[in-house]
């Protein structure tokens, strides 16, 4: 039986996490080879490369921009390639056996809100069995904070990011690293380890990653560029790359003395590493030789006999001591079962709520600001709808639309917003296997479900009762539940604008045309019975129009005016016509039911006018009642009849396009996702 090193070795609770064991894993590439296309043109990143990564040793992957140095850690990740062949321990790469390598991206892909010690332990959380206990969890994360020199107050410091103040760049790096080491991973494939560091912190990172390579036996390969000669010494291996083929590949410390044989000995005073990778970009300096070609005919004898003061390496093939049981989420696959998946699906849903509420001051800035657009929208039609004037229907309808269109565009901008960096980080779990996409995305839903209800809380409350909606549990009920279906289809577009662009201006490129048209034919912008013939389909293509029905409807079917109602606006301007007319003819007409004498003469009846009679007691001009619905204002926008039903039938179509999106959504994610990680 094996003898288990690291952090990972123990079994707890009946739970077992992949181990690694004295012998390691070997990454072996012969003759790999990738094209991708550019413009519909082939291009060759990677040609010909053999090359083989042992357990116990520190491989510095160098070459100039554009070598080839992360498409080849890319290949060793997934084991696949254009042309050539890669195997781990003499054999094919397999979902199993992928799951014993892990990638450490160049960004530090972090929640800057959390602390190393909370990132870890949703991580573990999330890499970990199940069965293996709270406690077990937590003394392992524990273990690995310590191993990279992360202690006290340390573990507490948010991590922050370069806009945020928090941990510095060499310690945001070991945390970065300190995720990947919770299952104890036999290879560790990091980019660009030291990339933004200052001299110390990239020694202590490197430090750290050769002390996991040799105590631990791991196979730690990294993409370094130029490094010092301090750092260079630490490596065990180097693999140099020049225009994707390799121009040198053995000990770190024989390359100079390769690159001497060829009559290119390193000059008194100068970074060996420096000085190789001036040869391979100024073709002068290598005075036209061709350094690859010359790697290939041979020159390899040299430095190979010298790599046999390293240790030797057999081939001992991946057992199942090393695969273990449930380590985590998977190949971006399943999640070990229903349990497992509902497990990693509650971890993440309480992952995403911490981290927006963590902050005191970024929560409170966050309901400020929801609360004043509410206040805003309130303030701007306080009252009106307490008025009972029908001429203020129109400036109500305002209100709604805006309370439409501001649950669903927030909501959208600041998932577009905050999703480059939380794509960048999904990235990276699912390639690591920290769980599946499934498990994500309806984490992610359920998230953005709470969120949506509070977001409508801080709106709602404010706009429905300043402007003086109407006042019954019913229909508050309705006006809350139609924001949140809002709110959550906005997510869900959110999602998948965010996922598929690059920044901001293709985000932004991407959004007009899909809400212009939708908000044009909402039936606020253009009102139904003005939208063409040929554009009705839009109508009812529009997610807007039926929510905006929908609470056009719930407000005002069952509203009575008596104040500036049609009718009794036609009879006003009537009389005014009247008396204008009328007015060279006879004296004003009375209002209190007498005419003046006028000495007598006229009119007649003894001075008084109108004759005796009972007309006499008559008023003018005459006192109507006039009253008016709601349902013919939505019968003139056309809204009444409503065209679906009851509300109820609105609020399943509106369900139908929140199902709709989030299948769509999906769909999209896994594409992108899936695109990305090749």
């Amino acid at each position: 039986m094996h003898q288990h090193h690291g952090l990972l070795a123990d079994h707890v609770d009946g739970g077992s996490v992949p181990a690694i064991n004295d012998a390691g894993v070997e990454l072996k590439a012969s003759g790999v080879g990738q094209t991708v296309k550019v413009r519909g043109a082939a291009r060759t990143i990677l040609s010909d490369v053999d090359a083989t990564f042992s357990p116990g040793n520190l491989t510095a992957l160098m070459g100039p921009s554009g070598a080839g140095k992360t498409t080849l850690l890319s290949i060793l990740r997934g084991g696949r390639c254009s042309m050539g062949s890669m195997a781990i321990d003499g054999a094919p790469y397999t979902t199993a056996t992928r799951k014993l390598i892990v990638t450490v991206p160049q960004d530090d892909v972090l929640l800057a809100g959390l602390s190393p010690l909370e990132m870890l332990v949703y991580a573990a959380h999330l890499k970990l069995p199940r069965a293996l206990g709270r406690a077990a969890k937590l003394a392992r994360v524990q273990r690995v904070l310590s191993e990279l020199n992360l202690e006290g107050e340390d573990q507490r410091t948010r991590i922050g990011s370069v806009d945020a103040r928090g941990l510095s760049g060499g310690q945001r790096k070991r945390v970065s690293i300190g995720l990947e080491l919770l299952t104890n991973p036999a290879v560790l494939l990091c980019d660009e380890p030291t990339s933004g560091l200052d001299a110390k912190m990239a020694a202590d990172v490197v430090g750290i990653l050769r002390a996991l390579s040799q105590q631990q036996r791991r196979t730690v390969v990294a993409t370094i560029h130029q490094p010092s000669f301090q750092l260079f010494a630490r490596f065990d291996w180097l693999l140099l790359l020049s225009k994707g083929r390799v121009a040198y590949s053995g000990a770190a410390l024989n390359a100079a003395a390769h690159f001497g044989a060829l009559g290119f000995p390193t000059p008194p005073h100068e970074n060996p590493a420096d000085y190789m990778m001036r040869l391979l970009q100024d073709v002068e300096e290598a005075r036209g030789l061709d350094l690859v070609a010359a790697w290939a005919e041979g020159a390899a004898a040299i430095s190979q006999r010298a790599a046999h003061r390293l240790p030797s390496w057999k081939p001992v093939g991946v057992t199942v001591s090393m695969l273990g049981g449930g380590s985590g989420g998977g190949d971006n696959g399943g999640d070990g079962g229903l349990l497992e998946f509902a497990y990693r699906t509650s971890v993440l849903c309480h992952r995403t709520l911490y981290d927006s509420f963590k902050d005191p001051a970024k929560t409170l800035k966050t309901v400020i600001l929801k609360s004043m657009v509410g206040l805003l929208c309130g303030t701007i039609w306080f009252g009106q709808g307490r008025s009972g004037s029908y001429g203020d229907i129109f400036s109500i309808t305002g209100a709604l639309f805006m309370c439409v269109t501001t649950s669903t565009l927030e909501v959208l901008l600041d998932t577009v917003l905050e999703f480059p960096l939380a794509r960048a980080l999904l990235l990276r779990e699912l390639s690591n296997g920290h769980y599946s996409l499934r498990s994500y995305y309806v984490a992610r839903t359920v998230a953005n479900f709470w969120q949506a209800c509070v977001n409508t809380v801080l709106v709602a409350l404010p706009v429905y009762f300043m402007v003086g909606l109407s006042l019954t549990a019913r229909q508050f009920g309705i006006f809350g539940g139609c924001l949140v279906l809002l709110e959550l289809i906005g997510s869900c577009i959110g999602i998948m604008i965010g996922c598929t662009s690059n920044d901001i201006n293709d985000a932004r490129t991407q959004l007009v045309p899909v809400l212009a048209p939708l908000l044009i034919f909402s039936g606020y912008v253009v009102p139904y019975n003005n939208i063409p013939a040929y554009f009705t389909w839009a109508y009812y293509a529009s997610f807007f129009q039926y929510s905006f029905a929908l609470l056009m409807i719930n407000e005002f079917a069952d509203r009575t005016f008596t104040r500036d109602c049609p009718a009794q606006l036609a009879e006003q301007q009537v009389l005014a016509a009247l008396e204008e007319r009328l007015a060279p003819y006879w004296p004003p007409l009375p209002h209190n039911g007498t005419w003046p004498a006028h000495n007598g003469t006229w009119p007649a009846h003894n001075g008084t006018w109108p004759p005796p009679g009972p007309w006499r007691n008559w008023t003018w001009p005459p006192q109507l009642q006039f009253t008016c619905t709601g349902r013919e204002y939505l019968q003139l926008v056309g809204m009444w009849p409503n065209k679906f039903g009851a509300i109820s039938n609105y609020f399943a179509i509106l369900a139908g396009y929140l199902a709709l999106a989030f299948v769509a959504t999906y769909v999209v994610l896994y594409r992108v996702t899936t695109m990305k990680m090749r």
